[in-house]
């Protein structure tokens, strides 16, 4: 592929200056990975052809990597990490772009453009970073998105209020194609009906895939109880 504003080369990574395109233009990519800390750079195909970026991908400063599509797809199988600030991604193009890793430490939105694809490949991890109710990163946008992968969420912060709630798939503008059978949310049970569960230090903690919501929920004790009282009136 071409690269753009490439602001230097170590053995095996690129050095990105900010405002750099690496075309990788329907060839696969193998290096140790490209870093950046100009905010902002995007990683593209060109072609009608799959492309795939095999190195990791670093950002040390806040900022949005772009991955970029014409018609053929782009294949993400590096990790996205943020060495410092907050990474966030950007999926442009006609083409299906997927994240293959699951060290991947990006911790920013992920927006999906309209007519765009995301696709999160079984072995592929996002993370959320949950905080007081309705603080979180989250995937938004107008385009399709299907998950194979995991999501893992850092509730080290998070709301412990019944009723509080985020939004981690934007359901009502995106376009959400299916959750394949290997996809799961790390750390929590399955509890049926496309629905993920677990008590953290006494607050339980719910993701609905039907709705992309994640929120607190009564203990199943507490549920058991109020039923019990239902029936004793």
């Amino acid at each position: 592929g071409s690269a753009l504003g490439i602001a230097g080369y170590y053995p095996g990574v690129l050095i990105a200056g900010a405002g750099t395109t690496v075309d990788l233009a329907g060839q696969s990519m193998a290096v140790a990975g490209i870093m950046s800390s100009g905010n902002s750079f995007t990683i593209a195909n060109s072609s009608g052809a799959a492309a795939a970026w095999n190195g990791n991908i670093t950002n040390s400063a806040t900022g949005t990597v772009t991955l970029q599509t014409t018609s053929g797809n782009l294949a993400i199988n590096g990790a996205i990490i943020q060495s410092s600030g907050t990474t966030s991604l950007s999926i442009a193009g006609t083409g299906t772009t997927t994240l293959a890793s699951s060290n991947s430490t990006f911790t920013g939105n992920i927006t999906v453009a309209e007519n765009s694809s995301l696709e999160l490949a079984d072995g592929g991890r996002i993370i959320f970073v949950i905080g007081a109710s309705g603080t979180n990163n989250m995937i938004g946008g107008a385009g399709n998105v299907s998950f194979s992968g995991d999501f893992l969420f850092n509730l080290t912060g998070a709301g412990t209020t019944e009723g509080n709630s985020w939004t981690i798939v934007d359901v009502s503008s995106l376009n959400t194609t299916g959750y394949g059978g290997a996809f799961e949310v790390f750390g929590f049970d399955n509890i049926g009906s496309g629905k993920w569960e677990k008590n953290n230090f006494g607050t339980t903690y719910q993701f609905s895939q039907a709705t992309g919501q994640l929120s607190v929920v009564p203990e199943p004790s507490a549920l058991a109880l109020a039923a019990a009282g239902g029936l004793l009136l």
